[in-house]
Parts: structure tokens; C-alpha cells; sequence
């Protein structure tokens, strides 16, 4: 959804092209014109913690390149401590468990092991006493007793693997629930990029805006809002000019997409222009600017 400012902006400066438009026909069959917005690759990456937790050290400056993974900021609280320790212990509880489960199945699987082995000694035994003396009806007990130990053994090994399964289930479950409690005192870099803004210092509390916004700035771009009328005639490729008073000469671009929604009040749809040069681009992020697309 666009926001009222930009909306605004965008009608204004439609407006403003428009007027130009009518006292050039010529030009205006030729180009589209529209505000837009530099922006990095990926957009601005806002980044925050839990909201009261205070910061304890900022380990970046804006500009700084980081990668991903990167420590960007460390955090403390009472709330934070609190479920650092409860995970932890929570985990070590679930160790325990696990092993002790896992210690009660191997003792079962192990008297199957030895009821099978004292199966078989038996049936063994009782062959050895020769054809004469041996009852065609208590082989056959034996032999179902040897394979019924047998069978029983199997069954307590299959419940040992279904047992070691769930326990280890459970372990990495406690073990995500200490990462996590972990993880809410840093705030990490989610990619490779740059430091554009740190909102909050040491001491200060986390509010709901960002702590930090970063961005990729390896390429630049600029979106643009674009009126309905001008969307048709707009594909991937066309040539962009970009100019602000601030820009000591314009930027050129080309564009990527073209939107194919319009926001319904504003009449408006959206296209990435992608700057030839992230210079000096990459120092004005969020600068608003006008573009003029060659049709």
C-alpha cells in the first residue's frame, strides 16, 4: 500500500509532468515521466530486538561493509537473562531424559538378547541328546520359543531406534529454544551489505522502530511511481534519466520491472529503474528524484 506522502508526492509531480506535457506534445509522446525514490538492491533492511532490551554495545558504524552473520549489536535485560536460563536448564533437562530413555531401552533390548541366547542354548542342548531321545513335540516347543525370543529382540531394538529418534527430537528441539534465546541478545547481520543508520546507543532501550537499517548497495535503484496511463507503454530495457537538484549532472538508468498492479486511489503503479552506475547514487539512498523514461 502507498503511504499518503508518497502518494501526494507522486500526484504532485504527475501533475507537474503533465502540465510540462501539454506544452510539449512532441516530447511527451516520446517519454513518461514520474517521482521515485533511490533505493538499494533488496530495499533498506530494518533491523531490531526484543522491544525494552537494552543495548549494551554497537559493534558497526554507518558505512560500514558487513556479511552476513556479522555482530552488529549486543543486548541485555532481565527478560532476556531470564529465558537464556530457562531455555538452558530446559535443555538439560531434556539430555537427561534422553538418556535415561535411551539407557531403559538398551537394558530391554539387551534380556531379549539374553532371552534369545538361553532360547537357543536350550534348543541346542536338547538336539545334541541324540534322534532317539529327542520328542518330536518339545523341539517344536523350543524352536518356537527360540523364535519367539527372537522376534522379541527385533521388536525391543525397533523401539531402541523409535526411542533414540524421539529423544533426539526433543534434545534438538531444547537446543533451538537456547539458540534462539541466544540469538535475541545480538542482532546479526542477515546479509552482506552496508551499515546505513544505528538508531540506538549503549544504554538506550529498543523502541519498535529499528535499532539498525542496512541495505545492499552493490546495485542501486530507483523506484518510481508511475501513472496508470504511462504503464502499457513501459517494459524492461527502456532507457531512464534521474535528476535532483543535488545531482551535479543526471543518472541514467534502465528499467527492470514494471509493476502490474495499480493502487486503486492514486492511479498508480510501480517500476525499478536499475542505475547504471551506483555512483553517486549510493550515498543519496532515500533522496527522491525525478525521472523522465524514453519511450
Amino acid at each position: 500500500m502507498i503511504c499518503p506522502r508518497k502518494t501526494l508526492l507522486a500526484l504532485a509531480a504527475a501533475a507537474v509532468l503533465t502540465a510540462f506535457w501539454a506544452h510539449s506534445p512532441a516530447l511527451a509522446q516520446q517519454n513518461a515521466g514520474a517521482i521515485g525514490q533511490i533505493v538499494p538492491a533488496g530495499g533498506i533492511v530494518a533491523l531490531n530486538g526484543p522491544v525494552g532490551a537494552i543495548v549494551s554495545s554497537v559493534r558497526v558504524k554507518p558505512g560500514d561493509n558487513v556479511k552476513a552473520g556479522d555482530l552488529l549489536m549486543t543486548l541485555q535485560g532481565d527478560i532476556l537473562k531470564a529465558e537464556q536460563d530457562l531455555a538452558a536448564a530446559d535443555l538439560v533437562g531434556a539430555r537427561k531424559v534422553s538418556e535415561s530413555q535411551i539407557a531403559a531401552q538398551n537394558l530391554g533390548v539387551e534380556l531379549a538378547r539374553q532371552r534369545l541366547n538361553e532360547a537357543t542354548r536350550e534348543l541346542a542342548s536338547y538336539r545334541e541328546m541324540g534322534a532317539r531321545a529327542v520328542a518330536a513335540n518339545e523341539a517344536a516347543r523350543l524352536e518356537a520359543a527360540q523364535a519367539q525370543a527372537r522376534i522379541t529382540m527385533q521388536i525391543e531394538q525397533a523401539r531402541l531406534e523409535s526411542v533414540r529418534t524421539e529423544a533426539n527430537k526433543v534434545v534438538l528441539t531444547a537446543a533451538k529454544r537456547v539458540a534462539l534465546a541466544n540469538g535475541a541478545v545480538e542482532i546479526r547481520a542477515p546479509a552482506d551489505g552496508t551499515i546505513l543508520k544505528i538508531d540506538r546507543r549503549p544504554g538506550q532501550r529498543l523502541t519498535p522502530d529499528a535499532a539498525l537499517q542496512m541495505g545492499d548497495l552493490s546495485a542501486i535503484y530507483v523506484a518510481c511511481q508511475v501513472f496508470q496511463g504511462d504503464l502499457l507503454a513501459l517494459r524492461p530495457g527502456m532507457k531512464a534519466t534521474i535528476r535532483n537538484a543535488t545531482l551535479a549532472r543526471p543518472l541514467s538508468g534502465t528499467i527492470e520491472e514494471v509493476s502490474r498492479l495499480v493502487e486503486t486511489r492514486s492511479r498508480l503503479g510501480e517500476v525499478r529503474i536499475k542505475l547504471d552506475s551506483v555512483e553517486p547514487a549510493n550515498r543519496l539512498i532515500g533522496m527522491e528524484v525525478e525521472v523522465v523514461i524514453a519511450r
